[in-house]
């Protein structure tokens, strides 16, 4: 017999399997891959967000819970967004992308709400990315044609994996080493998690991402000092979100009276910063609402980098940093949404439940981080099939449904 514990197993593990390779495995590998696109839909995504979302819905209407509402930052995230689709420039384009974008957001708020506890999470994670490194590691010594990088030449030799490209490599590896270490120190040590934990580090390494070799461990040593028992942690906590905050709004200030001022960083950032420079110049007359959500990248002619850009930037298909594509897209009011989804939970953590439950909560943190931290220099934020920001969406769900001070929820 199917037990719900099985059945919710099964149903996330196989999402997030199939959200990590977007239904595409060992991809031949090509030369431009930040080539933009038109507004034409993903057949795939057409697909996998609609299924999903029923059959989450099923299980969620199937556990016999008390009900509970969404948190207030995920709905001030939503209006901001619905803002942005109301006055944007391409608006059949806007509401098409962010209706996507909220059966994402609805999928994760599912996975959240209909596991019953976060060991749940955590085993679904685990069970569905571990066998992504297990098949990488077994591509690039059995097919390297098709699984190393071998097309563009400031990659020739970079593992890819089942994946497209080594950053989303790197990243599923550095999460599955992540999880393998919480799965020794909570169940024990075990052979298949020994070789799990030895091929992530193994493909980590051998995807050769600096970003992932630079942040990961600082994220996660700020994760572990979360779950620590102490005042001390969450005082620390506190302390790095009112950095980031006295960092970010001077930055947006300045943004709208100079939105040019990237390229004082210099010459060895040359190419970022006229990315940069080109779509903060373009928000004169918006900086409010943006251009609309899904309005400013892979839409033809009609892109940011199309109209405003030049030569060389003029086919990109996304602007090299989260926080200034958000901007762009949704404007200062759809930025400070996103910001205070990201860090309106984390100032409330408490960590400091003992044994397996602290440990989860370090993997949810770590998760979370990550993506803040990648977000200034890398697109993830807001983007609907990106593994990245969708897990970072259900670490953050989490920690607020399990982990917040004084949360009102039950954890049944």
């Amino acid at each position: 017999m199917i037990t719900y514990r099985s059945a919710y197993l099964v149903l996330s593990a196989s999402f997030f399997f199939l959200l990590a390779t977007q239904g595409s495995f060992f991809p031949e590998d090509y030369y431009i891959a930040d080539e933009a696109t038109t507004a034409d839909a993903n057949l795939f995504f057409l697909i996998f967000w609609p299924s999903y979302f029923f059959c989450f819905l099923l299980l969620y209407w199937n556990r016999k819970v008390q009900r509970t509402r969404a948190p207030i930052s995920l709905i001030i995230l939503a209006a901001a967004v619905i803002l942005s689709v109301i006055f944007s420039e391409l608006p059949e384009v806007s509401a098409r992308r962010a209706a996507g974008l909220f059966l994402s957001l609805g999928c994760a708020l599912l996975i959240v709400k209909s596991a019953k506890d976060p060991q749940e999470i955590v085993n679904a994670l685990y069970f569905g990315l571990i066998p992504l490194v297990l098949l990488s590691v077994a591509g690039a010594l059995a097919i390297p044609s098709r699984a190393i990088h071998y097309a563009s030449p400031d990659l020739i030799g970079d593992w890819k994996g089942i994946f497209s490209h080594k950053n989303t490599t790197a990243y599923v590896a550095c999460i599955a080493l992540v999880l393998t270490g919480h799965q020794l120190k909570t169940r024990g040590p075990r052979i298949v998690i020994i070789i799990a934990f030895c091929a992530s580090l193994l493909l980590l390494v051998k995807a050769n991402s600096l970003f992932i070799f630079l942040m990961a461990p600082i994220c996660f040593i700020t994760a572990s000092i979360l779950g620590q028992k102490s005042r001390a942690s969450r005082l620390y906590m506190r302390l790095i979100s009112i950095g980031a905050i006295l960092t970010l709004l001077p930055i947006a200030i300045i943004t709208i009276y100079f939105p040019r001022w990237p390229e004082l960083l210099g010459t060895t950032l040359n190419y970022r910063t006229e990315i940069w420079s080109t779509l903060l110049s373009a928000q004169s007359g918006r900086e409010l609402l943006g251009h609309g959500y899904g309005a400013v990248h892979n839409v033809g002619e009609n892109s940011i980098f199309w109209r405003y850009g030049e030569w060389r930037i003029q086919t990109l298909g996304h602007g090299h940093s989260g926080q200034i594509d958000v901007y762009a897209a949704t404007g200062l009011i759809g930025w400070c949404a996103i910001n205070f989804f990201l860090l309106s939970t984390m100032t409330k953590l408490d960590l400091s439940a003992p044994g397996p439950a602290r440990h989860q909560g370090v993997v949810f943190a770590f998760l979370a981080w990550i993506v803040i931290t990648r977000s200034f220099v890398e697109s993830n934020l807001l983007e609907t099939g990106r593994l990245d920001w969708f897990l970072c969406s259900v670490a953050i769900l989490s920690l607020h449904r399990w982990y917040r001070k004084n949360q009102q929820e039950s954890n049944s």
